[in-house]
């Protein structure tokens, strides 16, 4: 039930910034130290889709204001390592309800699903999913008395509020099984609608989104701003020769009182036949208009929103086609746009990796980091940023984890340690900030925010994130170059209210709660 909201406002907590003049100049690989110690181990094929590994999900579980880290494991107990601050962490996801230690987990999100303020957990598995309700940071698994306890080949989940009605909605991508042949429509994508009660029902044959799973990766995230949230997936042609799905949300259907989804990923031209495997949305250019990035075998496609309804390809110009290294085709799996210098414009990482095991594991790959450069083009710095790991990476997820104001990073990995960055590059200015909806769903996903400084408007978009069996937290960051002040902050709520900030001064953290309430 949700919780009434008395009280609207705006809570700032000045940040320390001092500790920006000194660093190493690069991201520093801390796992060890900082406690993170899980290796993922795949002795074996674990379920059809065990060869694929696992994601992260970054959320504050505890409300203690810091961001824990959610591992789910292909083989053993799944990890919860809550953040104990300056960047220590320690492991507690059995005595918190999380481990699910007899699951063969893939990916993760946390998500309010109930409104009650605490962030609950879903897991999708090669068998039944689990939803994790958090009841004061200890969790209970309701999957089944939820509705949203599928057996498939679960690989990522996504969360919207598609029909705006104030609760989060569950999409969930499953896999099909080679054995079952490219036209076994037995494991399909779900779409939870979330009743508000508690539980969920499965309407994607009636909106139209139960594609066959090959799915690795969704995204939902309004492309056309008419303010409903369409939904983007990313499918493997590997079976079947399919390709992704591009769900335009056109509101009621009245003969079926379901909000209807048509796919026009033909008429929008991204209908090609690829190994999709993630997906990164982000307004790199800053015009206004949401943008797509999406990773694939051997090259990487980047889709510009032209804002008339189309998508122009542009990889290859801006210089992130990029999918091999050394000659060898590079399996590139859950981007993660983020501007990890401050400077207004957001950076690309890509994470990648084979997928063969056995006698072949040894076929690990590097990760690449993309920085923009003020001409909108983009040089490949993985090197220089000490990014460029060897060893065969999934999922990754940006965020501060120790509150300085530049975006850490966290990369999931199969059969390899897990990576954990931390940002000492040389950065300026920073916003950070974080909302409470009212009228809308308690998390605020799919608000969208607008900050203009010095002529330019930057936007960011509160969401779980398509990066592949993973999912973020749901602040948003902005870098802010030399400016010490931001002229104007304008957010948009997914109900359509509004609230507008003027003369915000930078280097600092806001809540925003949304105007309104029940």
């Amino acid at each position: 039930m949700r919780r009434a909201v008395a009280v609207l406002g705006i809570l700032a907590l000045a940040l320390a910034v001092g500790a920006l003049a000194q660093s190493s100049g690069t991201f520093v690989s801390v796992a060890e130290q900082a406690g993170v110690d899980f290796r993922p181990f795949l002795p074996t094929l674990q379920g059809p889709v065990g060869f694929a590994g696992a994601g992260v999900a970054v959320g504050d579980y505890d409300r203690d204001g810091l961001l824990d880290l959610y591992f789910p494991n292909t083989y053993g107990a799944n990890r919860l390592y809550r953040n104990l601050g300056n960047f220590q962490f320690t492991e507690v996801a059995a005595a918190v309800g999380a481990a699910l230690p007899d699951d063969t987990s893939h990916g993760a999100v946390f998500f309010d699903y109930d409104n009650d303020g605490d962030l609950d957990l879903y897991v999708t598995n090669t068998g039944p999913n689990r939803l994790l309700r958090n009841d004061g940071g200890v969790f209970t698994e309701v999957g089944a008395s939820a509705g949203v306890d599928d057996a498939g080949n679960g690989t990522s989940a996504t969360v919207g509020d598609y029909n705006n009605d104030s609760w989060l909605d569950l999409y969930v991508g499953n896999f099909s099984r080679a054995d079952e042949g490219p036209d076994d429509d037995t494991v399909r994508n779900l779409l939870y609608r979330n009743n508000g009660d508690g539980t969920f029902t499965n309407v994607a044959p009636i909106a139209g989104v139960d594609s066959i799973g090959h799915t690795w990766a969704a995204h939902f995230f309004d492309y056309d701003n008419d303010g409903d949230q369409d939904l983007y997936v990313a499918n493997d042609r590997v079976y079947g020769g399919v390709h992704d799905n591009f769900y335009r949300n056109d509101g009621v259907n009245p003969d079926t009182s379901e909000i209807q989804f048509t796919d026009i990923v033909v008429e929008l031209g991204l209908d090609v036949l690829r190994f999709s495997m993630g997906a990164a949305v982000g307004d790199y250019d800053n015009d206004g208009w949401l943008d797509l990035f999406v990773t694939d075998i051997g090259r990487n496609w980047l889709y510009h929103n032209e804002g008339d309804g189309t998508f122009r390809e542009v990889s290859e110009e801006l210089g992130v086609k990029a999918g091999k290294n050394s000659g060898e085709d590079l399996v590139s799996w859950g981007a993660q746009w983020f501007d990890y210098d401050n400077d207004g414009l957001l950076d690309l990482f890509v994470p990648n990796g084979h997928t063969v095991i056995g006698p072949l594991r040894a076929f690990v790959q590097v990760n690449l980091l993309f920085h923009q450069n003020q001409a909108g083009t983009f040089d490949e710095v993985g090197a220089d940023m000490r990014v460029r790991k060897v060893t065969s990476s999934r999922g990754a997820e940006a965020c501060d984890l120790d509150g300085d104001g530049r975006l850490d990073l966290l990369v999931s990995t199969r059969d390899a340690p897990v990576l954990l960055y931390r940002n000492e590059v040389p950065a300026e200015n920073f916003l950070m900030l974080t909302f409470q909806g009212t009228v809308s769903n308690r998390d605020a996903v799919g608000t969208r925010v607008y900050l203009t400084t010095n002529g330019v408007t930057q936007q960011r978009l509160v969401t779980s994130g398509g990066s592949t069996f993973s999912a973020s937290d749901y602040s948003v960051h902005f870098g802010l170059g030399d400016a010490r002040l931001v002229d104007q902050i304008r957010i948009v709520f997914p109900s359509g209210r509004e609230r507008v900030l003027s003369y915000v001064a930078a280097n600092q953290r806001i809540h925003v709660i949304e105007p309104g309430g029940r």
